[in-house]
């Protein structure tokens, strides 16, 4: 079933943006919402391989700050 179709001429300011993207959001069937709410994307060094085995915790930690980049958010803190 085709929803129906909305658009706004002209520059939206932030508010109206988001306003007219909730609205967008809420004329969805749950099915589309749920399927739009996740972003696939393909994780460098973790798609590799189907699985890796670590003897201890902290061979897995060293190996996650050693190979994973940063932006993935899997590193530790530095104190």
């Amino acid at each position: 079933m085709m929803k129906q179709l909305a658009y706004k001429i002209g520059k939206l300011s932030e508010q109206e943006q988001w306003e007219f993207d909730c609205q967008d959001s809420l004329s969805r069937y749950i099915e589309e919402r749920i399927l739009l709410g996740f972003m696939w994307m393909k994780l460098p060094i973790f798609d590799e391989k189907p699985y890796r085995i670590f003897t201890t915790m902290k061979e897995y930690k060293e190996w996650l700050n050693k190979e994973i980049p940063r932006y993935l958010g899997y590193n530790q803190i530095d104190d």
